[in-house]
């Protein structure tokens, strides 16, 4: 890991002055110009990501958004297992989709119909994008909207306005997720934020038979407020993000999940950053 740090680091150093040489023509031309120049440049800046019976194309014009490209199969394993068993042509809720990493994954690999929610509007963009590349348009639907404890309007408080970043928090100005390690939000915008069970009762969406839920530090109160989704039988499995730091938080999701009749059956690789650490925890009905 250390060695590989220190090749990172001199990549980084290698790209950033190649950057500023090449940004140099770039300053003498016109704003005009210099659009036209770089939005085709942008644009045809695609990863190509091999998985198990096709191929998954990934908008990247950022390191971020390539590093999300290249770690499919290898960031979380446990998800990509847990989505090898869908079954055919059922249907995934992907909350907290971020670019769509998984959305796409199941979509490609198992033909699920999938209902992706992603609050932050630079992460929508590319998870938009990213939809459209693949011709998954049919299969992925996507919301810009917040799943939440209750529907209200609010705000997105956002650490990182980087396309591909995490670590955004829905609620009111200034509060921000457990993982952001202490820091400001760089920027927030208005979001509107609803109830899985409202949601589902004013929309009639497609009822997830699996619902994946990864967003941060919001995962109890988004299950409080879906209480009647979680009870309903059509719901085969979740499998959540819960805290190792908050031990309350984690106890009173797991007594809300196992109370609605799903069983945990695993947790995943632990995660953490310098405030907070947690796991996907894998419940399944029966």
């Amino acid at each position: 890991m250390r060695i590989f740090g220190k090749v990172r680091s001199g990549v980084s150093r290698l790209v950033s002055a190649t950057a500023g040489l090449t940004a140099l023509p770039l300053k003498a031309i016109g704003l005009r110009s210099r659009a036209r120049v770089l939005e085709p440049l942008t644009e045809d800046m695609i990863s190509v990501t091999t998985i198990p019976g096709g191929q998954i194309r990934f908008f990247t014009p950022s390191p971020l958004l390539i590093s999300r490209a290249v770690s499919v199969l290898s960031k979380e394993p446990d998800t990509i297992r847990w989505i090898d068993g869908f079954d055919d042509r059922a249907v995934f809720w992907d909350v907290g989709a971020n670019v769509g990493v998984y959305s796409l994954y199941a979509a490609v690999r198992k033909a699920v119909s999938v209902l992706s929610f992603e609050p932050s509007a630079a992460n929508f963009h590319v998870l938009s994008k990213n939809i459209e590349l693949n011709q998954l348009c049919e299969r992925i639907t996507a919301y810009c909207v917040a799943l939440s404890g209750q529907t209200r309007l609010g705000v997105l408080n956002i650490a990182s306005s980087s396309m591909g970043a995490a670590l955004s928090q829905f609620g009111r100005p200034g509060e921000m997720s457990p993982w952001s390690e202490g820091q400001r939000g760089a920027t927030t915008h208005g979001m509107i934020g609803f109830a899985i069970d409202e949601f589902v009762a004013q929309f009639d969406p497609p009822f997830p038979d699996y619902l994946k839920l990864d967003v941060d530090g919001l995962e109890l109160p988004i299950l409080q407020g879906a209480s009647r989704t979680l009870r309903d039988p059509r719901l085969q499995s979740i499998m959540v993000e819960l805290s190792l730091t908050h031990n309350d938080d984690s106890h009173e999701a797991r007594s809300l999940i196992e109370g609605a009749g799903l069983r945990f059956v695993s947790r995943g690789a632990t995660q953490s950053t310098q405030t907070e650490s947690g796991a996907n925890h894998l419940f399944m009905r029966g």
